[in-house]
């Protein structure tokens, strides 16, 4: 059967019908909305805190999940309103029913886009010291395989790399860590993060006075952020200084703020 079941009645009463219809049915699809809405409310937090994996892929996976189901509610409710209900409304009650149908839409679409904000999917500087403690563990149990001198590591390396044993001239490979070799994925976020102040305030006066007004105050966010990647990830200076020429090239041609 159908969603629209209607007998030879007066047309007022088969309208009146046709619209009760309409609501119980949304109001069904809007309770599953609600239910989810609140279950990602409860959970999200504690199972993006509780993802171990790096790049939080069981976390992005539920998340992509709760979307689709999302993305279910909303193509029921759409697709039987303009393939069942629509067609059969007469021109006077089209437009109670499509405010109906509007107001359901903006409702559970406003819930898909906004359920997951202030989930925090990754405490980067949690990240960043577990990643940095890590390696300092490693660094300072780093000796020589073939010597046992205790091998001194004059920069920060975040691949493995071949140190010198400066006693017996051994190779020596150093792996700084899983978490250490993950930092370059996340430098420029936490960098971001950390500089968030200064975007703000270059993102008010770009709104408010334009592209060539904003540029001082981007500059100053710009150069504020490449401080703090050198900072997070010493050793790639020259890479953070090209990423710095690109930003301000691409701001003042074609009035990209970030």
């Amino acid at each position: 059967m159908g969603f629209l079941n209607f007998s030879n009645k007066d047309k007022q009463v088969e309208n009146d019908a046709l619209q009760q219809k309409l609501e119980t049915f949304l109001n069904k699809l809007s309770q599953r909305a609600d239910d989810l809405f609140q279950e990602v409310k409860a959970n999200a937090q504690e199972i993006a805190d509780t993802d171990p994996d790096l790049y939080k892929r069981n976390y992005y996976q539920f998340k992509a999940g709760i979307i689709a189901q999302f993305n279910a509610i909303i193509q029921k409710g759409s697709n039987t309103f303009h393939t069942q209900v629509a067609p059969s409304a007469g021109w006077n009650q089209q437009m109670i029913l499509s405010e109906l149908y509007n107001n359901w839409h903006t409702k559970v679409l406003s819930q898909m886009t906004g359920v997951f904000e202030n989930i925090q999917e990754r405490d980067l500087e949690k990240q960043y010291a577990e990643a940095m403690a890590e390696y300092e563990q490693i660094r300072e149990k780093f000796h020589c395989k073939q010597c046992g001198a205790k091998l001194k590591l004059k920069k920060f390396y975040f691949i493995d790399t071949y140190i010198q044993c400066e006693f017996c001239l051994t190779q020596n490979n150093f792996d700084p860590g899983s978490k250490a070799k993950g930092i370059e994925m996340f430098v420029y976020p936490l960098a971001s993060l950390r500089c968030h102040h200064l975007k703000e305030v270059h993102k008010a006066i770009y709104q408010e006075k334009g592209i060539s007004a904003g540029l001082p105050s981007f500059e100053r966010y710009a150069k504020s952020l490449i401080q703090e990647m050198d900072n997070i990830l010493p050793g790639l200076e020259q890479h953070h200084q090209d990423f710095y020429n690109r930003l301000i090239h691409d701001y003042k041609s074609y009035g990209q703020s970030w």
